[in-house]
Parts: structure tokens; C-alpha cells; sequence
């Protein structure tokens, strides 16, 4: 991937977890389109102390799925945001596959 979307300069004589930490987020930079940080609304307070493994998650099967519709807004800032990725990258986004 470090290749794929030229991310070079690292002196790769001795291999390493730093060094591969620091290559991965070069990447991840390139594949967000430089967006360093999300935000996501969720119950951070819970998330945060929760020592709960995954496995012990038991999940109610009388929920039922929500549906969230996109505003007009809310399409056109996405389909801005893909074309400046794409436009920087001289790449088709993953999005414009499964449209």
C-alpha cells in the first residue's frame, strides 16, 4: 500500500513496529484524503470504561434497524468530498464502485 500510494522517504535498513506505525498513518493519510480526525456521535462515557470483551456482548433480538436518510446537504458535501480526493489522488474512489 506504502507503494500504491507513494508514500517513500523511510529508511527501511531495520524493520520495526514504530517505523511500520508511522508508514500505516502516512497511508491512512492518503487514504482519507488527509482527514486526521472523525467524529462520531456515540456514548463515549460508556465505551470509554467498558472493560466488556466482545464476547460477553449479549444482543437484544428485539431491536430493529434505523434508517437514516442523508440531507440534500449532506450528499452534495460528500460528492464534493470524493472529487477532491479523486482530483488530488488522480484515483476513482471506492465509492463511485458500488454507486
Amino acid at each position: 500500500m506504502a507503494s500504491k500510494y507513494n508514500v517513500s522517504g523511510y529508511d527501511r535498513t531495520f524493520h520495526g513496529a514504530l517505523l511500520d506505525a508511522n508508514i500505516l498513518a502516512d497511508v491512512y493519510m492518503q487514504l482519507t484524503g488527509g482527514q486526521s480526525k472523525f467524529e462520531f456521535a456515540s456514548n463515549s462515557a460508556n465505551n470509554s470504561s467498558s472493560n466488556t470483551a466482545i464476547h460477553d456482548i449479549q444482543l437484544d433480538d428485539n431491536l430493529t434497524p434505523v434508517s437514516i436518510k442523508s440531507s440534500k446537504d449532506e450528499i452534495l458535501e460528500h460528492e464534493k468530498r470524493l472529487s477532491e480526493i479523486e482530483t488530488k489522488h488522480d484515483i476513482q474512489t471506492i465509492w463511485r464502485k458500488f454507486q
